[in-house]
């Protein structure tokens, strides 16, 4: 089977053009780009209604506060899936590895937060 990219194109440092085919770079990217930031507008939406919800109502239990739990998660992972994209257009390199580091670093830390602190508030 003749894949249309070859692998040994994809590595730290290199370009991230593969077959000098800008426009479908270009595509790729700007696309990912808009889908992704609708999908961190409609976290956003949903946090805001929950919460408007929760306090008209006035029922904080955790199957309220469940979908912010959630949208939270969603635009974390967005927001690093934003900036993965946002620095392969800019730079039109793959990232090298301490460029990786970090973009994991930032997944971790937030979603490790993310779900601890939402372990910590189901137990109690």
């Amino acid at each position: 089977m003749q894949w249309i990219y070859q692998t040994s194109e994809i590595s730290p440092g290199s370009s991230a053009i593969l077959g000098n085919n800008y426009i479908a770079f270009y595509a790729v990217h700007f696309l990912a780009i808009f889908i992704i930031a609708v999908s961190i507008a409609s976290s956003l939406v949903v946090i805001i209604n929950v919460v408007t919800i929760a306090r008209r109502k006035g029922k904080h239990d955790f199957s309220v506060r469940f979908p912010i739990y959630i949208a939270i998660a969603d635009a974390l992972w967005g927001t690093s899936h934003l900036c993965d994209h946002v620095y392969l257009l800019i730079t039109q390199t793959c990232p090298q590895t301490n460029t990786l580091v970090i973009f994991t670093i930032f997944m971790v830390v937030w979603l490790g937060y993310f779900f601890t602190s939402t372990y910590k508030r189901m137990i109690n």
